[in-house]
């Protein structure tokens, strides 16, 4: 029985150069290697029958050659790159890009990507009128139901809970606010 040579930082360094350059493809390249099938989630998510995915990622990457990068610019075009919302669709940016990247993932026709995409496109609608941090205070120009009529989350209604875990974070925020008081009487004083 052979045991496995434990990786080196050669191997380290070749796999960085190797995950650096898939990043560096072109997304409309990788995006024409699958079908852009409007109808290409054959079941329905959600009870929702139409599709965001296969137009919205398709422009995206139209636009730029990341989608980090593209909500990047769509928050620092609004004065928005400070706000938690960013961290939120920067994450879920960073998602579509490593399916479509690193999984080589057919991201236009599939459920997950939907579910994603839905989320990412509904933020968008919401922020269309927003031109400045404050506006996010206006229901008028910040439109969040309008976003949960796009979220599949949303359209699913309840989902479910593990209440064990929910009750531990609970407790857990609740201890943090108890020693951020304390600390900040202490400070005070």
């Amino acid at each position: 029985m052979s045991a496995a040579a434990a990786p080196t930082k050669e191997d380290s360094a070749t796999s960085l150069i190797q995950r650096m350059q898939r990043l560096q493809r072109d997304p409309m390249e990788l995006l024409s290697q699958h079908k852009c099938d409007p109808g290409g989630v054959k079941q329905e998510v959600a009870g929702v029958k139409s599709q965001v995915a296969p137009l919205y990622v398709t422009f995206i990457y139209s636009q730029k050659k990341r989608a980090v990068d593209y909500f990047h610019s769509y928050f620092t075009d609004r004065g928005l790159l400070e706000k938690p919302l960013y961290k939120e669709v920067r994450r879920l940016a960073g998602m579509l890009d490593d399916a479509l990247f690193l999984d080589n993932a057919d991201v236009r026709n599939s459920a997950a990507m939907e579910r994603l995409c839905r989320r990412l496109y509904g933020v968008e609608i919401a922020l269309e009128d927003v031109k400045s941090a404050k506006d996010l205070d206006d229901k008028k120009k910040c439109k969040w139901q309008l976003a949960d009529q796009y979220d599949l989350t949303s359209l699913e209604g309840e989902m479910f809970r593990v209440v064990e875990v929910e009750d531990e974070v609970h407790k857990r925020l609740e201890q943090r606010a108890k020693h951020n008081k304390y600390l900040s009487k202490g400070l005070d004083a």
